[in-house]
């Protein structure tokens, strides 16, 4: 399930139900920034026509995306509300230009990514951003699609843990599909951390910032809860979505 030359890639094909219907293949895709001709030829390769780019404005700058001429680049800014959040920040701290001061701890950082995480469901440009992409997903029309973030682990891996749980994978495979980020993202930036650690800085107790951890979702899970009551309220309360909509999402994405 993985895909060459797109840094952290996955088609989510293949993936089973709990009826035993599977995700069809070569529909959605997710990765890191796609930003260097590597990951251009691979998109082309896999027919890919829509990007989502859940990425903020700094981050975009920062590493701006390298697409086929034609795919479609849509922005959907999930922190554009709080663009300084932990998830939005990652760049920078694995540069070493967090910006914040010496007494900030391992803790301190684990913290700001449980908050993170539960603003993916309770911010407003989340949930507009989150409708967005789902909207597309179960459209007919809809061609092969890419999500991605910065390093396809946060932000774009609480949007796939949610197009799986819509679709009623088991909580499981979606667990484990969720932290085969960890020790990819760990090979992505190690050159950074090496270059930030020799030029002096203590990149160290940024290692929340830099992992996936199951403690993350769970706080995402438990925000959607608290705040909606259940998936199908977080749907249509916190998105907007029609009641139907699982239904049209399964009817386009499975195979049985």
């Amino acid at each position: 399930m993985s895909v060459t030359d797109l840094p952290n890639g996955r088609d989510l094909g293949g993936r089973r139900t709990a009826q035993g219907a599977v995700l069809r293949s070569g529909i959605v895709f997710r990765s890191a920034a796609p930003g260097d001709s590597r990951s251009r030829g691979a998109l082309t390769a896999l027919g890919i026509t829509t990007v989502f780019d859940l990425r903020t404005e700094p981050e975009r700058h920062q590493r701006p995306n390298e697409l086929p001429d034609g795919t479609r680049h849509v922005v959907a800014d999930l922190l554009l509300d709080a663009p300084e959040s932990g998830a939005g920040r990652m760049g920078s701290m694995a540069n070493g230009a967090v910006g914040v001061g010496d007494d900030v701890t391992a803790d301190d950082i684990y913290e700001v990514m449980l908050d993170s995480y539960r603003s993916f469901v309770t911010l407003p440009s989340a949930r507009r951003a989150t409708a967005e992409v789902l909207n597309h997903l179960a459209e007919e029309s809809a061609g092969p699609s890419l999500l991605h973030c910065t390093a396809g682990k946060d932000r774009t891996g609480w949007l796939t843990a949610l197009i799986l749980t819509i679709l009623d994978v088991d909580r499981d495979e979606i667990l484990a599909d969720y932290l085969a980020s960890g020790p990819v993202v760990a090979k992505l930036i190690a050159g950074y951390l090496q270059a930030a650690t020799e030029s002096g800085h203590d990149v160290t107790r940024f290692a929340p910032a830099f992992t996936v951890d199951e403690a993350y979702l769970e706080a995402a899970w438990e925000t959607m809860a608290a705040t909606f009551g259940s998936l199908d309220d977080y749907l249509t309360a916190g998105l907007g979505l029609p009641a139907d909509f699982p239904t049209r999402l399964r009817a386009r994405l499975l195979e049985t």
